[in-house]
């Protein structure tokens, strides 16, 4: 395992291994953003979608699967986006519980109180 990073087992898809966002990171993934959608600030809902799953798990994915490769999915094939989408939000789910604050709130806060 890389330092600045965690496993992830997405079922039916495999193994990877996903950076931690940074602000280094998160610059890197809307680079890759704009670099998708070559900067135009007006695409359709569905273009903006897409772009943001694929920037977010090509760079945060530091490993992944024998076959992954964002770059050569094919677009006529529909398992494409439900894999990609998969991904993203398994991506999306691991760091909401990296997130969220401890049950009971901050106890060091309550301890001054009262």
């Amino acid at each position: 395992m890389t330092p600045g990073t965690y496993p992830l087992a997405i079922e039916g898809i495999g193994a990877f291994e996903i950076r931690r966002r940074t602000l280094r990171v998160e610059i890197q993934i809307g680079a890759e953003f704009a670099r998708l959608t070559e900067g135009e600030e007006q695409i359709p809902a569905w273009l903006r979608d897409l772009c943001e799953m694929t920037s977010a798990v090509k760079v945060l994915a530091a490993m992944a699967p024998d076959g992954w490769d964002v770059d050569s999915m094919d677009p006529q094939e529909p398992a494409t986006y439900e894999k990609l989408a998969k991904v993203y939000r398994a991506i999306q789910e691991a760091e909401g519980r990296f997130r969220r604050p401890p049950a009971g709130g901050n106890q060091a806060e309550g301890a001054t109180t009262g």
